[in-house]
C-alpha cells in the first residue's frame, strides 16, 4: 500500500470540499482560517498543521486528527467526541468547554492547556501530557489517564469519578472540590497536591504518593488505601469512616479531630502523626505510632500488636479499646483513661497520674519505671505484670494477684502485701525495708540483691527463694521454711531465726552473722564452709552436707546429726558429746581429738577417717564401719561396737576397756598396745590369716627382659 500523499496548504473552501467528498487531508497545513462552527465531523486530518485557526464550536466528532499540531488556535466549545487525537500537540490553544468524550487522546500533549469545563468522559488519555493545564470543572468520568503527566495541573471542581490514574505524575496538582468517587489512584505521584473538600468515596488508592498533600475536608468514606504514603498530609476535617487502610505511611500527618469510626489501620506507620481529639471505633493492628499525638482522643475498638513508644496520650479515653500485645513505652499518659484489661502491653516509664487501679486486670502489662507510689491495687490482677523500677512506695497490694509479676529494682518501702499472691514473682534489687510478708507463700520468688532490712518473713514458705546478696539485716525468719533457698553472700546480721526450718545451701554465707544455736537446719548445704569454733549446740542438722567443711573446735553438743555428711570434713577438737548421729558419714574425715562421748552413732561410716585420740567413750557405735580408719589412741571405754566392721583399722594404743565388740569384724586390725581389759568380743571375727595373706600378697617382680642378639636363632 502506497504512502498517503500530503495535502499541504489548503484554504477554507478546499478543506470543506475535501471533507464533503470524504477525501483525506493528511498533512494539510491550515493557516489563519476561520472554521468556527463548521461541521468537520469524520474528517481525516492526520498529521495536519493548524496555525492560528479558529475552531470555536466546530464539530470534529469522529475526526481523525492523529499526530496533528495546533498552534495559537482556538478550540473553545469544539466537539471532538470519539475523535482520534493520539499524539496531538496543542500549543497556546485554549479549549474551554470542548468535548473530547470517548476520544483517543493517547500521548496527547497540551502543557499549560486551557480546558476549563471541558469534557473527557470515557476518553483515553494514556501517556498524555497535561502539565500545568487548567482542567477546572472538567468532566473526566471513566477517563483512562494511565502514565499521564498532570504535574501542577488544576483540576479543581473536576469530575474524575471512576477515572483511572495509574503511574501518573501529578505532583503539586489541585483537586480541590473535585469528585473522585471510585477513582483508581495506583502508583501515582500526588505529592503536595490539594484535595481540599474533594470526594474520594470508595476510591482505590494503591502505592500512591500523597506526601505533604492537603486532604482537609476530603471525603474518603469506604476508600481503600493501601501501600500509599500520606506523610505530612493534612487530613483535618476529612471523612474516613469505614475506610480500610493497610500498609500506609502517615508520618507526621495531621488527622486531628477526625471521626475514625469504622476505620481500620493495618500495618501502617503513623510516627509523629497528629491524632488529637480523634474519635470513633478504630482498629489499629500491627501498626507503628511512635511519638504520635492522641491527646484528648476518644477511641473504642481494638489496638493489637502495635508499637507506640513515646506517644502522647494525655487525657485520651481508651476505656473501650481492646488493647493487647502493644508496646507503648514512655507515653505521656497524664489523665489517660485506660481499659480495665490490657493483655501483654508495655506502658513502661509512662508519665501518668495513675488513679483507680483497684480490681483492674493488668495481667502481662509492662509498667516498668512508672510512678505508682501510694496507689491502691486492692483486688487487681497483676499476674505476669512488669513493675520493674517502679515507684511503689506505700502502695496497697492487698488481695492482689502478683503471681509471676516482675518487681525488680522497684521501690516498695511501706507497701502492703496482706493477702497478696506473691508466688514466683521477682523482687531482685527491690527496696523492701520493713516489708511484712507474714505467712506468705513465697515459693520460687526472686529476691536476690533486694534490700530486706527488718523485713518480716514469719511463718513464710521460702521454698526455692533466691535471697543471694540480699540485705536481710534484722529480718524476722521465725517459723519460716527455707527449703532450697539461696542465701549465698546475703547479709544475715541480726536475723531472727526462732523455730526456723532451714533446708538450704549455706555454702557461701558469712557464718559470723548467724546464731546457730537451737536452729533446725536439716538438709542444708555447708560443703566447704568454715564453721570452725562455732556454737552449733542443740541444732538439727539431719541429712545436711558438711563435706570438706572446716569444723575444727565446733560445738555440736545436743545436736541431731543423723545421716549427716561429713566426708572429708575437719572436725579436730570438735564437741559432739551426746549427739544423735545415726547413719552419719565421716568417710576420710579428720575427727582427731574430738569428743563424741555418749553419742548415738549407729551405722555411722568412719572408713578411712582419722580419729586419733578421739573420745568415743560410752558411744553407741553399733554396725559402724571403720575400714582402714586410723583410730590410734582413740578412747572407746564402755562403747558399744557390736557388729562393727573394723577391717584393717589401726587401733594402736586405743582404749577399748569395757567396750562391747560382739560380732564385730576385727580382720586385719593393728592394735599394738591397745587396752582390751573387760571388753567383750563374743562372736567377733578375728583376722583370717589365710585371707590376710591373700589380701596382702605382693606378686614378685617380673623378670628382666633378656636382650635379643641379632642373628641368633629363636
Amino acid at each position: 500500500m502506497s504512502e498517503e500523499a500530503p495535502v499541504g496548504f489548503i484554504d477554507r473552501e478546499g478543506l470543506l470540499q475535501r471533507v464533503r467528498r470524504g477525501l483525506s487531508c493528511h498533512q494539510a497545513v491550515l493557516c489563519d482560517l476561520d472554521l468556527q462552527g463548521l461541521d468537520l465531523s469524520g474528517a481525516v486530518l492526520t498529521e495536519a498543521e493548524f496555525r492560528s485557526v479558529a475552531l470555536n464550536g466546530a464539530n470534529l466528532s469522529g475526526a481523525n486528527l492523529h499526530g496533528a499540531t495546533f498552534s495559537r488556535c482556538d478550540l473553545s466549545g469544539a466537539h471532538l467526541s470519539d475523535a482520534n487525537l493520539g499524539g496531538v500537540l496543542l500549543t497556546e490553544t485554549p479549549a474551554p468547554g470542548a468535548v473530547f468524550d470517548r476520544g483517543d487522546l493517547t500521548e496527547f500533549k497540551a502543557p499549560r492547556g486551557l480546558f476549563a469545563a471541558a469534557s473527557f468522559v470515557g476518553a483515553t488519555l494514556v501517556r498524555s501530557v497535561l502539565a500545568q493545564a487548567d482542567l477546572t470543572q472538567a468532566q473526566l468520568t471513566d477517563a483512562e489517564l494511565t502514565s499521564s503527566a498532570l504535574l501542577q495541573a488544576d483540576l479543581s471542581g473536576a469530575n474524575l469519578d471512576r477515572a483511572r490514574l495509574r503511574e501518573c505524575m501529578a505532583k503539586e496538582s489541585k483537586f480541590a472540590g473535585a469528585s473522585l468517587r471510585e477513582v483508581q489512584l495506583e502508583e501515582t505521584a500526588l505529592s503536595e497536591c490539594d484535595f481540599t473538600g474533594a470526594d474520594l468515596s470508595n476510591a482505590r488508592v494503591f502505592k500512591a504518593m500523597l506526601v505533604h498533600s492537603k486532604l482537609s475536608g476530603a471525603t474518603l468514606t469506604g476508600a481503600q488505601l493501601s501501600e500509599s504514603a500520606f506523610s505530612n498530609a493534612d487530613l483535618r476535617g476529612a471523612t474516613l469512616t469505614r475506610a480500610p487502610i493497610s500498609k500506609c505511611l502517615f508520618n507526621e500527618a495531621d488527622l486531628s479531630g477526625l471521626d475514625l469510626d469504622g476505620v481500620r489501620f493495618e500495618e501502617c506507620i503513623l510516627n509523629k502523626a497528629k491524632l488529637r481529639e480523634t474519635r470513633g471505633r478504630v482498629e489499629l493492628e500491627k501498626s507503628i505510632f511512635n511519638e504520635a499525638d492522641l491527646s484528648d482522643a476518644t477511641w473504642s475498638g481494638k489496638v493489637f500488636e502495635c508499637i507506640g513508644q513515646d506517644a502522647i496520650l494525655a487525657r485520651a479515653d481508651l476505656r473501650q479499646v481492646e488493647l493487647s500485645y502493644t508496646n507503648m513505652a514512655r507515653p505521656d499518659a497524664r489523665g489517660t483513661l485506660f481499659p480495665a484489661e490490657m493483655l501483654h502491653c508495655n506502658l513502661s516509664y509512662a508519665l501518668h497520674a495513675w488513679t483507680g487501679l483497684t480490681g483492674r486486670n493488668l495481667s502481662t502489662v509492662d509498667l516498668e519505671g512508672v510512678d505508682l507510689g501510694g496507689l491502691d491495687f486492692t483486688g487487681a490482677n497483676l499476674h505476669l505484670t512488669s513493675l520493674k523500677k517502679c515507684n511503689l512506695e506505700g502502695a496497697n497490694f492487698g488481695e492482689v494477684n502478683l503471681e509471676s509479676a516482675f518487681l525488680e529494682e522497684a521501690d516498695l518501702v511501706g507497701a502492703n502485701f496482706t493477702g497478696a499472691n506473691l508466688k514466683y514473682s521477682g523482687f531482685s534489687g527491690a527496696k523492701l525495708q520493713g516489708a511484712d510478708f507474714t505467712g506468705h507463700d513465697l515459693t520460687l520468688v526472686r529476691m536476690g540483691g533486694a534490700d530486706l532490712r527488718g523485713a518480716n518473713f514469719s511463718d513464710c514458705d521460702l521454698t526455692m527463694v533466691d535471697l543471694s546478696e540480699a540485705n536481710l539485716e534484722g529480718a524476722d525468719m521465725s517459723r519460716a521454711l527455707l527449703m532450697g533457698t539461696r542465701l549465698d553472700q546475703a547479709n544475715l546480721a541480726q536475723v531472727r531465726w526462732h523455730e526456723t526450718k532451714l533446708h538450704c545451701d549455706f555454702g557461701d554465707v558469712d557464718y559470723d552473722q548467724l546464731v546457730f544455736r537451737g536452729m533446725e537446719m536439716t538438709r542444708c548445704q555447708f560443703s566447704g564452709g568454715d564453721l570452725s569454733g562455732k556454737d552449733l549446740r542443740g541444732c538439727d542438722f539431719s541429712m545436711s552436707n558438711f563435706m570438706d567443711a572446716n569444723l575444727e573446735g565446733a560445738n555440736f553438743a545436743g545436736s541431731r546429726l543423723d545421716k549427716t555428711l561429713f566426708v572429708g570434713a575437719k572436725l579436730k577438737g570438735a564437741q559432739l558429746g551426746g549427739v544423735f548421729a545415726a547413719g552419719a558419714n565421716f568417710f576420710q574425715a579428720d575427727v582427731s581429738g574430738a569428743n563424741l562421748s555418749g553419742a548415738n552413732l549407729r551405722q555411722a561410716l568412719f572408713a578411712e577417717a582419722t580419729t586419733q585420740e578421739t573420745d568415743f567413750s560410752g558411744a553407741d557405735l553399733t554396725e559402724t564401719v571403720w575400714t582402714k580408719a586410723d583410730a590410734t589412741a582413740a578412747q572407746f571405754p564402755q562403747a558399744k561396737l557390736t557388729f562393727a566392721q573394723l577391717d584393717y583399722a589401726t587401733l594402736d594404743r586405743a582404749d577399748l576397756r569395757g567396750a562391747n565388740l560382739s560380732f564385730a569384724t576385727l580382720h586385719g586390725i593393728e592394735s599394738e598396745q591397745a587396752q582390751w581389759r573387760g571388753s567383750t568380743t563374743a562372736g567377733s571375727y578375728p583376722t583370717d590369716k589365710k585371707r590376710l595373706r591373700g589380701e596382702t600378697y605382693v606378686p614378685p617382680s617380673a623378670p628382666a627382659e633378656i636382650p635379643h642378639t641379632p642373628g641368633a636363632s629363636s
